[in-house]
């Protein structure tokens, strides 16, 4: 495998069809290196295991596992994943062609832990979301970046993953940023092309 190459993690429980939409997304990356796992975490509906049946043929690891919640999935994913860098991409979100190259060419001049974007809200609102640079202060008032940075995989493993305990939506996000702040790994901030958001899940 490639030194440089980023895994892109999608959870999917109960997904609709833009989790196809998700993984065009994730397969048109101008980055050279990449692969992409795909996590069934527990989907019970007909409709959504149809989706997921042709979801499964599109990617490169397909993962089944009881559903255990966002955390356990993004850990499911992450152990699958053979790349020096991690993407976690949500099954109805969408990352811009350029995000992985631009994305992994600010961490090979760092020994920072991850790096993330400014984002595009979409859907029933659109707004543009820029998160400013990164600032451990400012992140323990309140979780300001997106999920979808991309993270060495090294740092995750090292932190310890995802809190699977925590069941709230986005504080597994926030509890892992802080873990990582906690252990002096820090990011090297943003970069200005980014990943797309929809309406209500920033």
């Amino acid at each position: 495998m490639p030194d440089d190459l980023v895994s892109i993690v999608i959870p999917a429980y109960n997904p609709t069809a833009y989790l196809l939409e998700a993984i065009a997304s994730a397969s048109a990356q101008t980055h050279p290196h990449t692969e992409i796992v795909l996590v069934n975490d527990g989907t019970d509906k007909p409709e959504s295991l149809a989706v997921l049946a042709q979801a499964s043929r599109l990617v490169s690891t397909y993962v089944e596992q009881p559903n255990s919640g966002l955390g356990a999935a993004r850990n499911a994913g992450f152990r699958a994943t053979n790349g020096e860098y991690v993407v976690p991409l949500d099954a109805d979100d969408l990352i811009d062609p350029t995000y992985a190259a631009d994305c992994v060419a600010a961490l090979r001049d760092s020994d920072a832990a991850f790096t993330y974007s400014d984002f595009q809200v979409f859907g029933t609102e659109a707004y543009q979301e820029r998160p400013g640079e990164y600032n451990l202060y400012r992140l323990l008032d309140r979780n300001y970046l997106t999920y979808a940075a991309l993270i060495r995989k090294q740092d995750w493993e090292n932190s310890g993953g995802y809190d699977e305990s925590l069941k709230c939506f986005g504080y597994e996000d926030w509890e892992f940023w802080l873990r990582l702040g906690a252990r002096h790994r820090f990011s090297c901030g943003r970069r200005r092309q980014g990943n797309q958001i929809p309406a209500g899940l920033s």
